[in-house]
């Protein structure tokens, strides 16, 4: 009997496991803090290498990604401005991305390996805009009038392609990119697990006294 209950934990920890990962969602943060807490080691990207204006269907290169705008005028750089085009979207360094959303524009970051946590810098030349994440994510946030926010997301099972809709006409300017193509499990969800095998742990350990 003390061989059979180590390993009913054991099986037990699988039975658990499998629901967590098959309904695993996309955690999403409004908060720097809480999403660098959450995603652990990050790499990062603020864009300090100035682009000019890309050609139309152009994407403008960085280590593990690519941006882009399409559908609109491809409009896309990374200039060391803060304010010269109606927009102020540095909040690293000196220099921040940007694309012209001209209404049916969207930008799009293409990451070239799965990543399971995306957290970036977001700013728009006009107030109270909502931008959509699409691509791989699904969620909406609002933006206030040349305000920095900042939108992040974990997902476990992990996304390549991230798309913003600023759906009204605005510049949109992004900074202070952080990535990571880690596992990041669900805390919630691994709490649980914890507090059960160390409940099983104790029981098992009074039975053999």
């Amino acid at each position: 009997m003390k061989r059979v209950l180590p390993l009913a934990c054991v099986a037990l920890v699988g039975l658990l496991l499998v629901p967590m990962a098959a309904t695993a969602v996309p955690i999403y943060y409004h908060d720097r803090a809480s999403f660098n807490a959450a995603a652990g080691a990050l790499l990062g990207e603020d864009f300090e290498v100035p682009y000019p204006v890309a050609l139309p269907a152009a994407a403008i290169p960085y280590l593990d990604f690519t941006v882009s705008e399409i559908n609109g005028i491809n409009a896309i750089a990374s200039t060391a401005f803060n304010g010269a085009f109606g927009v102020h979207p540095v909040t690293s360094g000196r220099a921040a991305i940007w694309y012209d959303d001209n209404g049916s524009s969207i930008g799009v970051f293409q990451f070239n390996r799965p990543i399971r946590a995306f957290g970036i810098d977001v700013t728009v030349d006009g107030g109270g805009i909502e931008i959509a994440f699409g691509g791989d994510l699904l969620h909406a946030m609002p933006v206030g009038l040349n305000t920095p926010a900042f939108f992040g997301a974990i997902d476990p099972a992990g996304f390549s392609l991230v798309t913003v809709n600023a759906s009204g006409g605005p510049l949109v300017g992004f900074d202070q990119l952080a990535y990571s193509s880690n596992a990041v499990p669900e805390p919630a969800s691994m709490l649980l697990v914890g507090t059960g095998l160390v409940g099983l742990g104790r029981a098992w350990r009074k039975r053999r006294q």
